[in-house]
């Protein structure tokens, strides 16, 4: 027997003297991350496991536990997630601390029976929970000096940005659907991604997000909000979390969502709410006065207006906007800027088409890029293949995840599995 087997034995048989006692062992200080305001948890059934067991002593693997956000993309981070209660991974089939800790999935008859044994694994303390969050929190009062102010070209710019946030107001119900393009410059790889939306004007949304799996950004996610609950669905694992009663704004998504980018200057997210994503509700509420106090208009060399207006503080820099609008009125670019002046992020918006449903155009090609001291690190380019509004959405939204997609139903609020693959079958109101 080699050191490390010996060892590992050893480890094994010391965690596992009760299956209770030891399943806890391994739980022991199991958090996501030590900085979740960094690494985001994602809100999810599966706590994380142990960094310090190795794989044939702790619980099976599976992906990270949070997100990150690294410029544009967002990436797995934090410890590993367990892919099931009873891996494969740990101890040949039994559950988490390896052998003769006690299989749980193979003496329960029922997932009453499944939720008693397994209910003092979980620990409260290191529970997928988002950190608090800030939706409205303070910007930066940075802004550069503006040489030519223009009374005319602020006016242009406000008019244009009216006309804009005009069109989400106007949105009572929508669906949308984009392709992306996705290109890393930091990894070098390029690939595919999709962006399904769904939304209504009262609050309730849908969004699935899916990536080429060798980008290696943050995991395939399907969201939902049907007013009074939230479904989170991780796509590859098959895990739907429930969270009762609660709108839950950590279902940070690889890519963002096309739809909302033209709006980047109105983003919630900050280091204050890591993750947050603007939404329908908050586009249409959108208070532009307010919003637009203090910034200034001058005019580009090729007579375009543009407005420059506060930032935010993300990743630990404070950062301002600007916004440019054409001739026509219409947005053409957004630029994120560090004080220094270097570029973070840019969104350029392109062909206007007219949305059935509204009396509004939207661009139906938008990129976004991001930048690191001066370089470019990726880039998304969004075809929006369909975009239908009011009237002219034909069937009416689901706002509730299908259950049967996921093999694991994971009740947030009742801490109790609904369903789960090693168990059948599922509870009867399920």
């Amino acid at each position: 027997m080699t050191p490390r087997m010996l060892t590992s034995s050893l480890l094994a048989a010391l965690l596992c003297m009760c299956a209770d006692d030891a399943a806890a062992a391994c739980r022991t200080n199991a958090v996501c991350s030590s900085n979740p305001a960094h690494c985001v948890p994602i809100a999810t059934s599966l706590q994380p496991s142990v960094p310090n067991f190795s794989a044939d002593v702790g619980w099976y693997a599976g992906g990270k536990c949070g997100t990150e956000g690294i410029g544009i993309f967002r990436e797995a981070c934090g410890n590993p997630l367990g892919v099931s209660v009873c891996g494969g991974g740990g101890g040949g089939g039994t559950c988490d601390c390896g052998p003769d800790a006690g299989s749980f999935c193979e003496t329960s008859v029922s997932l009453d029976e499944l939720n008693l044994k397994m209910r003092p694994l979980f620990d409260e303390s290191t529970r997928a929970e988002p950190p608090p969050r800030d939706r409205h929190a303070a910007r930066p009062a940075f802004l550069p000096v503006v040489r030519k102010p223009s009374q005319a070209a602020f006016e242009r710019a406000r008019a244009g940005l009216e006309a804009l946030v005009g069109f989400y107001r106007e949105l009572h119900v929508v669906t949308m659907e984009a392709s992306a393009m996705v290109i890393r410059e930091d990894t070098g790889k390029t690939g595919r991604g999709h962006v399904s939306f769904a939304a209504e004007a009262d609050g309730r949304y849908r969004v699935r997000v899916n990536t080429d799996a060798h980008l290696e950004l943050a995991p395939d996610l399907e969201t939902s909000f049907d007013g009074t609950d939230t479904h989170l669905l991780l796509t590859q694992e098959k895990i739907l979390s429930i969270h009762r009663n609660q709108e839950v704004d950590a279902a940070a998504t690889a890519i963002p969502n096309p739809l909302f980018l033209p709006l980047l200057f109105l983003s919630p997210e900050s280091d204050a709410c890591p993750a947050c994503a603007l939404t329908l509700r908050e586009a249409a509420a959108a208070d532009l006065t307010q919003r637009l106090a203090g910034a200034r208009g001058s005019w580009t060399k090729s007579g375009v207006a543009q407005l420059v207006l506060t930032g935010r503080r993300l990743q630990g820099r404070d950062t301002y906007f600007t916004v440019q609008v054409d001739a026509t009125g219409r947005l053409r670019r957004i630029e994120e800027r560090l004080s220094s002046g270097n570029l973070t992020q840019q969104v350029v918006v392109e062909t206007y088409r007219t949305v059935a449903g509204v009396a509004e155009q939207f661009p139906f090609h938008v990129t976004v890029t991001g930048y690191e001291r001066g370089e470019e690190t990726g880039s998304v380019a969004y075809h929006v293949q369909q975009l239908t509004a009011n009237d002219a959405v034909r069937e009416t939204p689901d706002f509730v995840l299908d259950k049967g997609q996921a093999d694991v139903v994971w009740d947030a609020t009742l801490g109790r599995y609904l369903k789960h693959f090693q168990v059948w079958p599922p509870e009867q109101d399920f």
